[in-house]
């Protein structure tokens, strides 16, 4: 495993972080994750 974050992981992540809208958005997250 590499603890690389792409641009793409890292705007996924601050989106969610930043801005849980409706959704917890636990599924993306676990998404991520795998």
């Amino acid at each position: 495993m590499t603890l690389q974050v792409t641009a793409l992981d890292r705007r996924r992540i601050s989106e969610i972080l930043v801005v849980p809208r409706e959704e917890p958005a636990a599924e993306d997250a676990d998404a991520a994750t795998a």
